[in-house]
């Protein structure tokens, strides 16, 4: 069972989609010899540690905080103490962005299968349909609709346990709470990109490792609540990298799997960069805030400013 793959989702899936959740740390799960191992190699990757960086490059001054798209985690001060001073805030995407995607996604075209093709209770089988029809069910979607979703939609719906998707309903995420706090500041908001740039890389996988992905996913429900307790932890203790390739406690070479990594982060990383150096020509204080994944590892963010001229500091952001 991939005990790993929601926790992976829950820090890769764009912070569009996401009452406190109880698990186990899934590290505890594996010999604890591999998990230093693991560690260790992924600390040989740049940055691989690290939630609060300094990016600066003459009189421009980049602050880069990685974040965590649940609800449950408090605002460090260092956060609120940047947005004092910044010009301008970049984040994944903006509220009116959050809103189009809400628009887009209550249009059945956009995210329901097509008539002639199976739905997902033979998708499935009889041993996973019982297991996503209950989640679906419990979080107040129709068995009717949950059965005929596009498998990439599905997987977002799955990415998330019950406790965090009721706890959001009450609570932002940190994101989220992020932004609120830039407006309440006064400091302009701009996205890196558009809510469907963020669903790209799922929905260009092809279909057959989607479905197998979903597949995946639907297996390891019963860790949901775990992964999201991993994943709160491994950021806290800003073991970034780890987080995101924490399939490699089981040793797996799943060429799907980096595929779909690369789109959610690498590609996405690319992208952002020119957005980010042409605020950085009219602004001299920037606050940056992404997925944490987004700041390490060798197409991370702090690796492609720093190949074009910053210096980068890490920050104590507790």
């Amino acid at each position: 069972m991939k005990k790993y793959l929601l926790a992976m989702l829950a820090a890769l899936l764009p912070a569009t989609l996401h009452a406190q959740c109880q698990g186990t740390d899934l590290r505890s799960l594996y010999p604890p010899a591999e998990v230093a191992a693991l560690r260790a190699s992924l600390n040989e990757l740049p940055y691989a540690e690290g939630i609060a960086y300094e990016a600066t490059r003459g009189d421009t001054r980049v602050f880069l905080f990685g974040t965590v798209h649940l609800h449950d985690v408090a605002i460090p001060e260092l956060v609120h103490s940047r947005l004092e001073t910044a010009d301008m805030l970049l984040v994944e995407i903006t509220p009116l962005e959050q809103e189009g995607i809400s628009t887009f996604l209550r249009t059945p075209s956009n995210i329901m299968r097509n008539p002639d093709e199976p739905g997902l209770a033979e998708v499935l089988g009889e041993e996973l349909w019982p297991l996503y029809r209950d989640h679906t069910t419990t979080v107040g979607l129709p068995e009717s609709i949950a059965e005929r979703l596009q498998s990439w939609f599905a997987l977002t719906l799955i990415g998330l346990p019950v406790c965090e998707i009721r706890g959001q309903a009450q609570t932002p995420t940190l994101d989220n709470r992020i932004i609120a706090a830039a407006q309440t500041a006064g400091v302009p908001v701009s996205g890196l990109e558009t809510a469907f740039d963020g669903f790209a890389p799922l929905r260009d996988t092809p279909e057959e490792d989607r479905t197998e992905l979903l597949r995946e996913a639907v297996r390891d429900l019963a860790n949901a609540e775990s992964a999201i307790v991993t994943a709160k932890l491994l950021w806290q203790e800003e073991q970034t990298q780890f987080l995101i390739n924490l399939d490699q406690l089981e040793n797996d070479s799943n060429p799907m799997m980096d595929g779909v990594r690369e789109g959610l982060l690498e590609d996405r990383n690319r992208a952002w960069l020119p957005r980010i150096l042409l605020a950085a020509d009219y602004a001299d204080d920037i606050m940056v805030a992404v997925g944490a994944g987004h700041l390490g590892g060798e197409q991370g963010l702090l690796v492609l400013l720093e190949e074009r001229g910053f210096a980068i500091t890490r920050l104590n952001p507790f």
